[in-house]
């Protein structure tokens, strides 16, 4: 049962009214009703009330209409009187008299004009008639040798004839006077009621004007004066409670639900307006607020000619912390990486996440020292490490830097060049890099890449450089690492870094990889056939090792080429098994059953876990060149390597140390006990012809003093 609501005073209030509105009116016509039915009444009862005339006249008409049938008798019985022709005229008038008098006696309501036409009408025709009957008569007497036959009846005819006319005259002559009579007084009558329906029209008139009058006054007092009032106060945003206008107490009722009212929806409206600009997990503003405050941020910066800068943050490995531990702790990582980025700004500054992990910052009135500062504050908040659901782990970003005027002339180029300032810094791994003109260029020219890298794919038009690894006792080379190149016809070479991204992004690097296990691998057939006995490694991704049938594929190539399985080495980076362990570890434990050797790469800057370092079937671990390139300046990195060093040959795996560029980082290598180190030192990426070349010119006891002279001549 649907629950009644109160009775507002206000409805009460204007039901009252309103009713009393609807009596008067109500009242009012039937007042007026009553008067126009009593004139009306009285202009049918004058018409209606001569019955003593109406009487007389009737009277009359019979004692005439009598009259006429005693001739028509006559005429019927004395054919023989006259000839056809007088007959038959005689016999006329009396059907038109006869016709006439119908007329007057049903007619009888007829008065003026047209009631005295109709008498003139019938006095003509019993003239006619009369005419006739005298005719007659002087007929009869004039008439001689048997011109009338029977005289006897001419004479009879004659003697009964002329009383009937005589009282016909005399009955015409009444009958005008009192029609005449009638005529007078009905005439009068109608004047009489013709007056009083002018007055009773006028009466109803008057007093309908009355009524709309007062009823306007009604409603002008008590709708549209408190109605007038009420609006001026909403207007003015006053409390009637405290004005000094008298206004009715539903009006002030009215006027405290409205505002009532209003300070709901304004605060709904705030709360709509609050999620709509900001994220709902950090609670930061979201891509539409930061877009608000960089184009009021330009308004302000055209006005004053100051310089603010934008900076993109986007984080690193939080896809595979998300993946891995769940949604839930990815949301509480982006919360703590919020708190601790908003701890190392100021509270002018504005920071907004625009999804994903990627977050933004606007400095005002900052140039690019002041942003190199912020950025340098904010990749602080990465060294200390997470600990969430039970796990330890450490999270990294990297930071794009734009700056109005200065990379910019509007919001949107202003987002799109802080985001590749931040790619860059990326795949440079700098922590943070300002936007530089020329690697937009190279960005943009990315978008035109995809059907041209398909074709190289297709068309076979990629091609691979090899590096050689050397060991460190023996100064032997052992083997070479396959690297991608594209020669682009009009952009020249394209990095290796930069293909691989664009194939992870254009969904080619299945193919892409195909391509380099079966190029590299029938390269290593050929060398076999020339008696050169060196191993390739062969870097897959993370999308090689959640593919099922990528096992089969390198199976199928094996043997294919004829080529020992120990000959090959697949190289994959920590992060590349951490964002599917289960999937990745499937595929490893595959290619390491087949009998190929498994690296993995870069490590130290990966998700690392000591677990999974244990339980993966690899064969040797591939310092990254960030810690060995510097080693001679930082001791810290020292530090590091001898720590990975040491580790790894206490579980039983093969050190490599790539980076090495310099004769000093290769003497620390050998007395830290590195097994195998690959670097410009030794030799820059060269293609297959040329690494067989320097294998061709190499010595043992001078292989590190030549190597040198000749990667050079091959670039």
């Amino acid at each position: 049962m649907r629950n009644k609501h109160p009775t507002s005073p206000i409805f009460e209030s204007l039901k009252s009214r309103y009713v009393a509105g609807a009596m008067v009116l109500l009242v009012s016509c039937v007042i007026f009703s009553w008067i126009a039915y009593a004139n009306v009444s009285g202009m049918l009862g004058s018409v209606t009330s001569n019955s003593k005339y109406k009487l007389q006249l009737s009277s009359d008409l019979s004692e005439f209409t009598e009259s006429f049938y005693n001739i028509e008798k006559l005429l019927k019985f004395s054919p023989r009187i006259s000839g056809d022709i007088i007959h038959k005229q005689l016999q006329e008038n009396l059907s038109k008299a006869e016709a006439a008098l119908k007329k007057i006696e049903y007619g009888h309501w007829l008065v003026g004009q047209k009631q005295q036409k109709t008498i003139i009408e019938l006095r003509s025709y019993v003239s006619t008639y009369r005419l006739h009957v005298n005719w007659l008569i002087e007929s009869s007497n004039d008439a001689k040798d048997g011109t009338v036959q029977n005289k006897s009846d001419i004479d009879e005819f004659v003697i009964n004839l002329r009383p009937i006319t005589g009282h016909i005259w005399s009955s015409i002559k009444k009958l005008e006077d009192e029609l005449q009579t009638l005529s007078v007084i009905e005439v009068s009558r109608i004047d009489n009621v013709r007056d009083s329906f002018v007055l009773a029209l006028l009466t109803g008139l008057v007093l309908a004007v009355c009524f709309l009058m007062v009823n306007f006054m009604a409603i002008n007092k008590w709708v549209l004066n408190p109605l007038l009032s009420l609006s001026k106060d909403i207007e003015d945003k006053s409390d009637l409670k405290d004005s000094s206008r008298s206004a009715p107490l539903e009006m002030k009722a009215l006027v405290e639900a409205i505002e009532s009212r209003c300070a709901k929806n304004k605060e709904r409206e705030n709360k709509l307006e609050y999620q709509v600009l900001h994220d709902p997990l950090t609670g930061l503003p979201n891509r539409i607020k930061l877009r608000n405050e960089l184009q009021a941020a330009i308004r302000n910066a055209d006005e004053t000619g100051q310089c603010f800068t934008l900076l993109m943050i986007d984080l690193d490995r939080f896809k595979e912390i998300n993946d891995t531990l769940g949604h839930h702790v990815g949301d509480t990582v982006l919360c703590e990486i919020s708190d601790r980025f908003s701890g190392q700004l100021s509270a002018e500054d504005v920071i907004a996440r625009l999804g994903g992990d990627e977050f933004a910052v606007l400095l005002y009135d900052a140039d690019i020292e002041k942003a190199r500062g912020t950025a340098r504050n904010l990749l602080k908040c990465f060294k200390e490490d997470l600990f969430l659901g039970g796990h330890r782990f450490n999270i990294g970003g990297s930071i794009g830097m734009a700056v109005y005027p200065w990379h910019a002339k509007n919001d949107q180029e202003l987002l799109q060049r802080a985001d590749v300032a931040m790619y860059f810094a990326k795949r440079k791994n700098f922590g943070y890099a300002i936007y530089d003109k020329s690697e937009d260029k190279h960005d943009i020219r990315q978008l035109g890449f995809e059907v041209e890298l398909r074709d190289a794919i297709e068309n076979d038009e990629l091609m691979l450089y090899y590096q050689p690894k050397i060991d460190v006792k023996n100064k032997q080379v052992i083997s070479a690492e396959a690297l991608l190149r594209w020669k682009h016809a009009e952009h020249g070479f394209i990095p290796a870094e930069e293909v691989s991204l664009l194939a992870e992004k254009t969904g080619l690097i299945t193919p892409l990889s195909k391509w380099v296990v079966k190029t590299s691998l029938e390269q290593l057939s050929s060398w076999i056939k020339k008696g050169i006995q060196l191993p390739i490694s062969i870097n897959l991704s993370v999308w090689n090792l959640q593919d099922p049938s990528f096992f089969s594929y390198v199976e199928n190539v094996l043997k294919d080429t004829h080529v020992p399985s120990d000959m090959i080495t697949f190289e994959i980076t920590e992060s590349a098994v951490m964002s599917d362990p289960e999937s990745a570890l499937k595929t490893l434990q595959q290619l390491s059953n087949l009998g190929t050797n498994l690296s993995i790469d870069d490590y130290g800057t990966g998700f690392s876990s000591l677990q999974y370092l244990k339980i993966m079937p690899i064969d040797e671990i591939k310092i990254d060149k960030s810690f060995v390139t510097d080693m001679v300046n930082y001791d810290n990195d020292a530090v590091i390597v001898r720590s990975i060093i040491d580790l790894s040959h206490n579980l039983g795996l093969k050190v490599v140390a790539e980076g090495v560029e310099t004769q000093d980082v290769y003497d620390i290598l050998e007395i830290l006990r590195c097994d195998v180190i690959q670097g410009y030192h030794i030799s820059r990426p060269v293609p297959s012809d040329n690494l067989e070349h320097w294998l061709s010119l190499r010595k043992n006891d001078s292989i590190i003093s030549k190597a040198n002279n000749i990667t050079y001549l091959y670039n």
